[in-house]
């Protein structure tokens, strides 16, 4: 998946969620998207590479 496709999809299947926020705290190149006031994704590109960053409860990550 390329990164302007990577970048849609998650704004997407985030903006679907209700009361969900999208701004840019961290300058122009970060979005953030919010709920209640608190971040629970941030997409950007870092040395050309698409990066999504998920807020996840450690208890139920996949890393476990």
């Amino acid at each position: 998946m390329d990164r302007a496709s990577l970048h849609a999809s998650a704004h997407r299947i985030a903006l679907s969620y209700p009361f969900t926020e999208h701004c840019w705290p961290f300058g122009p190149e970060y979005d953030v998207f919010k709920v209640g006031g608190r971040i629970f994704m941030l997409t950007m590109t870092l040395r050309g590479r698409a990066l999504v960053n998920l807020k996840a409860d450690p208890q139920k990550s996949l890393l476990n």
